[in-house]
């Protein structure tokens, strides 16, 4: 049934929310998310039941896809989803109640868009999957990576779990 699913099961991890399911990650899938459709290959995550071979995708971009700003009078994308690998990395926290999906190629177009730079980004959901916050420290300002960094760490997820995820993150365009 997954064959079509790229690279389906690179990042996997049991999740236990009342009963277990496996978080599945697919860095190279297409996705079914209508926020991203006409992107190539973004990415996906999946939940998936241990007992019957059914998963479901995880929507957690929100933004309509390739967020697009003014370039002098020419309205330009300053972000690239697509082979951005989401789904590279899938971890949770000891109680798993809370989750970070990352994209560690997704790119963001810097300085009069002639800078493009892979910054990687990751969503962390809670909630059942239904809360979800986008995170990518290389892309937004420093007080608003701090105050994530000082929520994340007060809703006991690893600190170190997750500045191991952006060292490890390729730079290669």
């Amino acid at each position: 049934m997954f064959w079509y699913f790229h690279y389906f099961h690179f990042s996997i991890f049991l999740l236990k929310i009342n009963f277990y399911r496996l978080v599945v990650g697919a860095p190279e899938s297409e996705s079914t998310n209508p926020n991203l459709r006409g992107i190539r290959r973004p990415g996906a995550v999946y939940v998936c039941s241990v007992n019957k071979p059914t998963c479901r995708e995880i929507h957690v971009d929100k933004k309509q896809g390739n967020e697009r700003r003014l370039n002098g009078s020419v309205l330009a994308p300053i972000e690239n989803k697509a082979h951005q690998f989401f789904g590279a990395t899938v971890k949770s926290n000891n109680k798993h109640d809370k989750i970070i999906m990352c994209a560690p190629k997704y790119k963001y177009f810097f300085s009069k868009f002639e800078v493009i730079e892979p910054v990687g980004s990751c969503f962390f959901a809670e909630n059942g999957f239904t809360d979800t916050q986008e995170f990518a420290p290389c892309r937004q300002e420093r007080e608003y990576f701090i105050s994530l960094i000082d929520y994340l760490s007060k809703q006991t997820l690893n600190l170190t779990m997750i500045i191991s995820i952006f060292s490890r993150t390729p730079r290669s365009a």
